[in-house]
């Protein structure tokens, strides 16, 4: 099968924290609207059947279409009709404007600030069809990730003539769902993926133009991601070469040659998941197989495609439930701190004392949606989160938690005129997740 260029395919993908017919979003004031009385597109009905049956037959749990995040996409694909651009990006006095962001635009909207955050956008800008461009968005590597999240619980989707938006919500729940791709028992895969369709290029860093279809895994665990112990074998056990890379959660492969059609590939995967004590000392195991295309056949997600995916586009780090979304270079006196997948920029930064990573104070909590207060007099800290309160002193390792009393391994402290508390019992005090990316030096913070 050859493979076919992108002509005219861009994509685009971005990472928030955090309509209906196609003049209906030109307004500079776009109305609120009341979900009760929201009347999804046919097309976003369609593309809804569509992901929910990949989705189905990858073994992960069904998404339901949000009307905020719906309108929010119709508003979007519509500005970009309108003034013929690309990008997440808006521009306040152009036709159509309705917010900087999809976050911006999900509010004007009427959906309120949990439901801003923990946002994804991914645009195609040639799909003759939905489906055609849910295939395009899959066939790529990193814009796949919205759709094949085991977090993603809902999305919107706007799509008017060759342009595709969706808009997709990470829950952040607990799930034990893995995500593979292409998915166990999978037939008609592609054999090619072209790295120069996506931006930043996956194939760039191992110095080749084209590799094997890309082949994912998403854990839901905080994962070693320096090493994996993985293989791949074809139909007659011998091992495929392959390069690998951990990015945003999932761990991609490419094969270091196109693969071959009408074969029968087996990916198993070794992972231990960290700071889980069920699974502490233990290795788990995925394996699972996919057939590819025979010559002359068309491929796709799920067979029948009428135009094999080869990838494509513009992307940043997708949300990525427990493990953490962004790397950089973090270290024990520069933590990393990620809210719902979003990095957050903190001045000072978080840092590691005695083995307890300490963050300032109103860095953080702000956008947990917490209220913090300070009392200069007694050197106590408040933070208020619905009906939680905290208490914590300076130099105290006692604090209180809706006036229960709480013994700490390390106290408060002031640095530099900036107060630190303890990361993992203030935010789990108020009902946050945290997880700990050894590797990278990264917080994984989850909020509902």
């Amino acid at each position: 099968m050859k493979t076919k260029k992108l002509t005219a395919v861009i994509l685009a993908f971005s990472i928030i924290l955090g309509g209906q017919g196609a003049l209906a979003a030109q307004s500079e004031k776009p109305v609120q609207i009341a979900s009760a009385d929201f009347d999804y597109s046919k097309e976003a009905k369609e593309a809804l059947d569509y992901i929910n049956k990949i989705r189905k037959d990858a073994g992960l749990s069904e998404v339901k279409l949000n009307p905020y995040l719906t309108k929010a996409s119709e508003n979007h694909v519509n500005y970009l009709t309108s003034n013929n651009t690309t990008g997440h990006d808006q521009v306040e006095g152009k036709k159509g404007y309705t917010g900087k962001e999809p976050k911006d635009r999900v509010l004007v909207v009427g959906g309120d600030t949990k439901l801003a955050q923990g946002l994804s956008e991914v645009i195609s800008y040639s799909g003759t069809t939905t489906k055609a461009s849910i295939d395009t968005l899959i066939g790529s590597a990193y814009h796949r990730a919205p759709f094949l999240s085991p977090y993603t619980s809902e999305i919107g989707v706007g799509y008017v003539g060759s342009k595709f938006v969706m808009v997709a919500k990470s829950s952040g729940s607990d799930t034990t769902a893995v995500s593979m791709y292409p998915y166990n028992g999978q037939k008609d895969v592609p054999t090619t993926f072209v790295g120069a369709g996506e931006n930043p290029n996956p194939l760039s860093k191992f110095g080749i133009e084209r590799s094997g279809y890309v082949i994912s895994f998403y854990p839901p665990h905080v994962l070693d991601t320096k090493t994996i112990d993985a293989t791949i074998k074809d139909g007659k056990g011998n091992n495929v070469p392959f390069f690998s890379e951990w990015y945003s959660g999932y761990w991609f492969f490419y094969t270091k040659q196109p693969l071959k059609n009408g074969e029968t590939y087996t990916v198993s995967v070794n992972y231990k998941p960290l700071y889980e004590e069920e699974y502490e000392g233990k290795t788990l195991n995925k394996t699972w197989s996919f057939t590819t295309a025979t010559s002359g056949s068309t491929g796709g997600s799920n067979g029948g495609v009428t135009t094999p995916p080869t990838g494509g586009g513009d992307v940043n780090p997708p949300p990525s439930g427990s493990t953490s979304a962004i790397t950089g270079n973090f270290n024990k006196d520069n933590v990393g701190v990620t809210i719902n997948g979003d990095l957050v920029s903190l001045n000072p930064p978080a840092k590691i004392v005695n083995g307890s990573t300490f963050i300032p104070l109103r860095g953080v909590f702000k956008k947990l949606n917490s209220e913090v207060k300070w009392n200069n007099d007694k050197q106590e800290v408040t933070i208020v989160r619905e009906s939680i309160t905290v208490k914590l002193t300076i130099g105290s390792k006692t604090a209180y938690v809706n006036g229960k009393a709480i013994t700490l391994s390390t106290a408060p402290f002031i640095n530099n005129s900036s107060t630190y508390v303890p990361l993992r019992f203030a935010s789990e005090a108020i009902g946050a997740d945290v997880k700990w990316d050894q590797s990278n030096y990264i917080a994984i913070i989850k909020s509902e």
